[in-house]
């Protein structure tokens, strides 16, 4: 389904049909070009990997800003920060470049530029992937035949240390910020809630004589305005315990908002998270001699805690909202190692129930006492 044909002006034209039964040409100046080219595009066609050769001229900044308008599941946070990445980093390098003058070696460049700019890792990796999505789409697309972010090396990131609270540094840190927000404090860490949950959270989502929260939206501020949205792991509900429950009671009573969220700003709707942080977060941090710490280690902690009564792994994915319990486990399987001695004590315990039980049938029935239950406590 290929031929080639001079053309008036003596150049050669090669011409073939498309998967979908359409005729495409292409000219070139020597008929052997022409023919392997024609040969290229049976191979890629009878292999299964052909493209257009005319969709790989596509400006990659347009294809950019069609994937941007087009990919409509990006929370408003994550759209900003792919229109900054795209804005400060990748259009300046890729922008004007048609999609198939990128080449693998031009990425791998990029991300060490990228590096020895002094960017930190992590942003390093955001802006990959961007990129990298950007042309896998293309791909899916047709445009390109394979996307040219593969096989690239990247810096590994550095997270931030987690901070776990004891309950007593909890206590002490609600008693230290304004009593306004001592709520705030111990729902996050009893209820392992993250910041935009607490700040959209709307008092007809407590159904306190259940001792439930139901978390069903976020507030995240996004390029200085604040949206409400969906959580980011999906709707849960939270049990709660006794105490936090009537401190809820009493803190909604105290402090009423007439945009019915739990705890508005003193102007009222919701709170803001640097004004929170400067005005209220980081003075109780210092008073309460915990700093430094993250707002979001009050997440971390009400995991801790959990673990900490032997909460079994599953309840704490479902309490945390992770889709997949092997995210509660990377993030947090380190912490179920200070369970491994209790679990050893319970085994040593049954071990000599049913030995001393074997005894005593051995021995013609005559019951043997039984030794009590050890009493040790594991190691922390």
């Amino acid at each position: 389904m290929a031929w080639i044909r001079k053309a008036p002006s003596g150049r050669w034209r090669a011409e073939w049909r498309d998967p979908s039964g359409r005729k495409r040409s292409k000219t070139l100046r020597r008929k052997r070009d022409a023919e392997a080219f024609l040969a290229q595009i049976e191979a890629d066609i009878n292999r299964g990997i052909y493209r257009d050769p005319r969709g790989g001229k596509t400006r990659f900044g347009a294809f950019a800003q069609r994937w941007l308008d087009e990919t409509v599941h990006l929370r408003p946070s994550t759209r900003q920060r792919y229109v900054g990445l795209l804005r400060r980093h990748i259009l300046p390098r890729f922008g004007d470049l048609p999609l198939n003058a990128i080449r693998p070696l031009d990425v791998r460049a990029f991300v060490s530029d990228l590096t020895a700019q002094g960017l930190a890792p992590s942003t390093v990796r955001q802006t990959f992937v961007v990129l990298a999505r950007i042309l896998k789409s293309a791909e899916v697309s047709e445009l390109i035949g394979r996307s040219p972010a593969v096989g690239v090396d990247l810096p590994e990131a550095r997270h931030a240390e987690p901070r776990f609270l004891t309950a007593e540094q909890v206590a002490a840190l609600a008693d230290a910020i304004d009593p306004r927000y001592r709520a705030v404090v111990l729902l996050g860490a009893y209820g392992a809630l993250r910041w935009g949950e607490l700040a959209g959270l709307r008092c007809n989502r407590l159904r306190l004589l259940e001792r439930k929260a139901d978390i069903r939206e976020t507030a995240i501020e996004v390029g200085g305005r604040l949206i409400l949205g969906p959580p980011k792991t999906g709707e849960r509900t939270v049990t709660l315990p006794a105490f936090v429950a009537d401190e809820l009671a009493a803190h909604m009573a105290r402090w009423p908002d007439s945009q019915g969220f739990v705890f508005p700003a003193p102007e009222g709707g919701p709170l803001r998270r640097n004004n929170f942080a400067s005005r209220y977060w980081v003075p109780a941090v210092e008073a309460a001699g915990l700093g430094p710490l993250r707002i979001h280690d009050l997440r971390h902690t009400g995991v801790a805690l959990a673990i900490a009564t032997g909460a079994h792994p599953k309840a704490i994915q479902e309490r945390l909202g992770h889709a997949s319990i092997t995210t509660t486990l990377n993030v947090y399987g380190h912490l179920f190692a200070s369970l491994e001695e209790s679990l050893a004590v319970g085994l040593d315990d049954a071990h000599r129930d049913a030995a001393a039980s074997a005894r005593s049938r051995s021995e013609g029935g005559r019951v043997l006492p039984m030794r009590p239950r050890s009493t040790r406590q594991p190691r922390r």
